[in-house]
């Protein structure tokens, strides 16, 4: 079910899996949107009570540092304090060495079920195993 549309992103709830689910439409440089589309989500989240996020990046394509930042100093110790079980970010398979060395996954993936996928199949199976598959 869509929660929220504009022209940079769409926020939906996956109500089977609990899941927010946000797909980037395009790239931008405005981190204002970025954190307002965020926002968003995160108000979801805690309505739902949802135990999952996903973020699809792949049209989305680069995080500035500043986004970066706000992520790993703010929506991810908020994910951690509202019980979120799962956190996923899409990527496209070019950005993985980037992803690797990435600030949130080293600063997060220790306290977090934080994972990186390819495509959006996997990460609902993944979403709805009990067991955690680990990709990149």
């Amino acid at each position: 079910m869509i929660y929220f549309t504009c022209d940079i992103a769409d926020i939906s709830y996956l109500v089977d899996s609990k899941t927010v689910f946000i797909s980037w439409k395009q790239d931008f440089d405005d981190a204002n949107k970025y954190f307002l589309i965020l926002s968003k989500a995160f108000v979801l989240l805690k309505d739902k009570g949802s135990v999952n996020w996903v973020s699809d990046l792949r049209r989305k394509r680069n995080l500035s540092i500043f986004e970066t930042e706000w992520l790993r100093k703010y929506m991810l110790p908020q994910a951690i304090e509202n019980n979120v079980k799962k956190i996923a970010f899409i990527i496209n398979i070019e950005d993985e060495e980037a992803v690797r060395m990435h600030a949130i996954l080293r600063a997060t993936q220790n306290r977090l079920n934080l994972r990186f996928f390819y495509n959006e199949a996997d990460v609902l199976e993944w979403i709805t195993s009990r067991f955690s598959k680990l990709m990149v």
